[in-house]
């Protein structure tokens, strides 16, 4: 009986220990999920965060990724002038030094915020922004210079209707062998995208 006794006893403190364990975890959410951290900064803390200097997209494909990632960024977000300028830096990060020598700082932020401005007005909505595949990447020589052309594709609500826009990129390798965004412009479709 004694035996009996002493394992009830033993039972209930354990029985005890896991419910307070669990609860001290319910309490304490931050001690259980410290590695989730990094996986709940938001796409702006993201693009943000991204040090170009150390780590800067390695084929044309993932330039203009990082670039349309800035876009929807811009277009989607409620941002502060503080947020809205390090957007602006990130952007400027990927273009050639002769397309942002033809846009200052200041000018391209002049720019984009009429543009973020005139999409509000009109009740504009990017919903998707995508770049062709790696293998839709076509490769020239210029000039002596290393040249990539892609396309970017967006899908675009306004009001109650759709739109699809088509985008042509010109990307120079520099002389750190990065491939720069040297200009873009809007083109008709994606099957005709290069010509």
């Amino acid at each position: 009986m004694k035996n009996i006794l002493k394992y009830v006893i033993i039972g209930i403190v354990l029985a005890v220990l896991v419910v307070s364990y669990f609860i001290y975890l319910q309490k304490n959410p931050a001690t259980s999920k410290t590695t989730d951290t990094t996986n709940q900064m938001s796409e702006l803390d993201k693009v943000l965060a991204k040090d170009f200097s150390k780590d800067y997209p390695s084929t044309p494909r993932e330039v203009v990724k990082w670039y349309n990632r800035i876009l929807m960024l811009y277009y989607s977000e409620e941002l502060n002038d503080e947020q809205f300028e390090g957007l602006c830096d990130q952007a400027l990060a990927l273009f050639d030094d002769e397309l942002a020598a033809n846009n200052p700082k200041e000018i391209y932020m002049t720019s984009v915020k009429a543009e973020i401005d005139d999409y509000k007005e009109k009740s504009r909505k990017l919903v998707t922004a995508d770049v062709a595949d790696s293998e839709d990447v076509v490769y020239d020589k210029v000039k002596g210079d290393d040249m990539a052309y892609i396309v970017g594709h967006y899908f675009v609500k306004e009001n109650t209707s759709y739109a699809d826009t088509y985008q042509k990129y010109a990307l120079r390798k520099d002389a750190n062998g990065k491939w720069k965004i040297l200009g873009y412009e809007l083109c008709d479709q994606y099957g005709d995208r290069l010509n």
